[in-house]
């Protein structure tokens, strides 16, 4: 009994850890997007494609009745918008820079 309580703990332990990792890993190109306003190197199909994963992800989180999965996929998927909101704003303004040059 005590050891069962035990593994369901360690379980919720790795998937909150999970949860927090996949969180925090945009945060650096978010990050220097703003500051630096530049998006030129940033490849924004890796982007719409993690969205289109975290909605099936979600999607099936749904499906099978995992909150842990469910939650998981929500502040990466936040993060991944604001980088393509970024991208297409920041991008057009260096088109327009080019242009403007030239």
């Amino acid at each position: 009994m005590l050891i069962s309580i035990i593994m369901n703990i360690s379980i919720l332990i790795i998937g909150f850890s999970a949860v927090i990792f996949s969180a925090i890993s945009s945060m650096p190109q978010l990050y220097k997007i703003i500051t630096t306003k530049k998006v030129r190197d940033i490849n924004i199909y890796f982007f719409i494609c993690r969205i289109l994963a975290a909605i099936l992800y979600f999607i099936y989180g749904i499906l099978i009745k995992d909150i842990i999965m469910m939650v998981s996929v929500i502040m990466p998927s936040i993060i991944d918008m604001c980088i393509i909101y970024f991208y297409c704003n920041y991008n057009m303004n260096e088109e327009e820079n080019i242009e403007t040059i030239n």
